[in-house]
């Protein structure tokens, strides 16, 4: 084999794995748990913040349960608990701002 044939393919070995770094990198972040963050002025409000955070915990040893294998669903699952979790703390803001 030549010089160049090992220097090229040593090149590409390592393109390949600084992708493979640059994907890992790219994956979407897990959310955090979503908290109650709504006030005792807003209780239907808060149950659903309750749900969404009984519906998180549930996710997560669904995800522990099968090893994580579950297609990615979970994780779009979680971003939208995430979605539904700052809705609801924006619902809360403008009903306070604009109930008063």
């Amino acid at each position: 084999m030549t010089r160049s044939k090992v220097i090229s393919g040593s090149i590409l070995a390592s393109a390949i794995f600084a992708v493979g770094v640059l994907v890992g990198q790219v994956m979407v972040p897990i959310p955090p748990a979503p908290k109650i963050t709504v006030g005792a002025n807003y209780p239907n409000m808060q149950d659903a913040q309750r749900s969404l955070v009984q519906a998180y915990a549930y996710l997560i040893q669904a995800q522990k349960n099968n090893d994580l294998q579950l297609g990615g669903y979970a994780a779009t699952a979680e971003n939208l608990i995430d979605q539904a979790d700052t809705q609801i703390g924006l619902a809360a803001e403008y009903a306070a701002a604009h109930n008063k």
